[in-house]
């Protein structure tokens, strides 16, 4: 438990040790402009939404207008629950306020957590495509926990073979 939090606190200065706050410490580098900033609807796709638009991308699946000027790129696990709760919570939100209107694109990169489960889970997003990798991503998501707990109560000989 001591390592966990001296690991802790040690990522934490170094990360805070990377801030700057002032354009003369970050060298020259101007800083962000705090001011509002106003983002134009893009025009959708004929007979839909930006939402409808589904693109392969080198490491995930993108939605939304591949020219939108904010890009968000999630980086999430279909095993880690807090991946769920912003599928569930913050996901709808940002496709029907952001994404459909051509604002912002959004991209799904999958990261492995928990071996064997996520590289299934993954395989099982990917398989059907563009057209179907989001709507299984929020299926596999909704299932999460029914999932987790029938490998955790799987007999250790049937896990060691999925490895």
């Amino acid at each position: 438990m001591k390592v966990r939090i001296l690991l802790a606190g040690a990522m934490a200065a170094l990360a805070l040790a990377g801030c700057k706050k002032t354009q003369s410490e970050s060298e020259g580098t101007p800083v962000a402009d705090s001011g509002k900033v106003t983002i134009t609807q893009a025009n959708p796709p004929p007979g839909g939404t930006w939402g409808d638009v589904v693109n392969a991308t080198t490491s995930g699946f993108m939605m939304g207008n591949p020219n939108a000027k904010v890009k968000l790129v999630e980086i999430g696990s279909l095993s880690c629950p807090h991946c769920k709760k912003f599928e569930e919570e913050g996901v709808p939100k940002l496709i029907d306020k952001y994404v459909k209107s051509g604002q912002v694109s959004w991209e799904f990169r999958p990261y492995v957590i928990h071996g064997p489960i996520d590289m299934a889970a993954n395989i099982i997003a990917r398989c059907g495509g563009v057209k179907t990798f989001f709507p299984m991503t929020m299926a596999l998501y909704k299932d999460q926990e029914t999932i987790l707990n029938k490998v955790q109560a799987a007999p250790q000989d049937k896990l060691n073979k999925i490895q």
